[in-house]
């Protein structure tokens, strides 16, 4: 308590003379000589990874052969495969949270476990088992895929008609402190 306290108070401390409505700007260029030195460290600085380094190249073929390549390829899929696992997790996560309706629940934990399903599925389709059939049944779930999240993002947005009431309420001691 005594750190949020202490917190709040330094959020204040700060706050207190910092300067409100603000109608211009001050523009500011270095000289000719601060200039050259400062794009002459540009090169030294390491921003760019060997693949951006290969596609500024104009080599695509090269970038993409490296991309793509088998064990690449099969590494980066199976980071999509546990991040989008993640990603759908927290979807699933909100299995009982409020909703308008009870038809609008059942589809948001369908589609949420079927986005999770779906990924693992293509990855299991692609690589495990990569025959024609295969490959066709994981382009099958990554449009099973597609249409779950575009329900997810959907209901997202139709579920703020019937949010609670206390989400439009502030807190109490915000109200007593300027700028939080």
């Amino acid at each position: 308590m005594l750190c949020r306290l202490r917190g709040i108070f330094l959020v204040e401390y700060f706050w207190w003379n910092k300067p409100l409505d603000l109608r211009s700007a001050t523009v500011t260029t270095l000289s000719p000589d601060k200039h050259e030195q400062f794009i002459s460290i540009l090169p030294r600085l390491r921003f760019n990874t060997p693949e951006q380094n290969l596609a500024e190249k104009s080599d695509f073929r090269l970038f993409f052969e490296r991309i793509l390549d088998g064990d690449e390829m099969k590494k980066n899929v199976v980071h999509f495969v546990w991040i989008g696992c993640i990603f759908n997790g927290i979807h699933v996560s909100a299995w009982n949270f409020s909703f308008a309706s009870d038809s609008e629940r059942l589809l948001w934990q369908i589609t949420s476990v079927g986005a999770s399903v779906a990924v693992a599925l293509m990855w299991a389709f692609t690589f495990v088992r990569p025959k024609v059939l295969g490959l066709a049944l994981a382009g099958l779930f990554s449009v099973l895929y597609c249409i779950c999240r575009a329900y997810l993002m959907l209901e997202v947005f139709v579920g703020l008609r019937s949010v609670p009431e206390a989400l439009y309420r502030s807190a109490e001691w915000q109200n007593a402190l300027p700028g939080i």
